[in-house]
């Protein structure tokens, strides 16, 4: 087996791998729409931290779960800009068996992570394809 089959089999391996991660990420998320308690939620602070020198500003919300608990959570979307500030409102969604699987009830907050696995997968996905065609 030559050194260009190896990388392109690695290559083909990782896209699907992250595929599979992707899906079932997905699938995770849409199980939460239907058996998540949906309760409003309000930024409390907004946490920051430097990545190759930029200033990423990720907001942490609070809400009350079923019991009349307040909970905190720390939004998994970061970003360059200050997309929130500290009373800002928002829906959020959790799992009531689950208490770690909670997110904000938006486009990015639900479907972020998966978007950018299917992105980066298919990248790999036609890397493996370029090369087994025209390496």
């Amino acid at each position: 087996m030559e050194e260009l089959e190896i990388v392109e089999i690695v290559l083909l391996v990782v896209g699907c791998v992250t595929f599979a991660v992707a899906m079932g990420l997905y699938l995770r998320t849409q199980r939460l729409l239907q058996e998540g308690v949906v309760t409003p939620g309000q930024v409390i602070r907004i946490d920051s931290y430097q990545d190759d020198g930029t200033t990423m500003y990720t907001p942490v919300y609070e809400y009350e779960d079923q019991s009349g608990n307040l909970q905190t959570f720390k939004s998994k979307v970061a970003t360059s800009w200050k997309s929130r500030k500290i009373g800002d409102k928002a829906e959020i969604i959790y799992d009531p068996v689950n208490a770690s699987n909670v997110k904000v009830k938006s486009f990015l907050g639900l479907y972020s992570t998966p978007l950018v696995l299917v992105f980066v997968g298919t990248i790999f996905l036609i890397i493996a394809v370029v090369m087994h065609y025209y390496g």
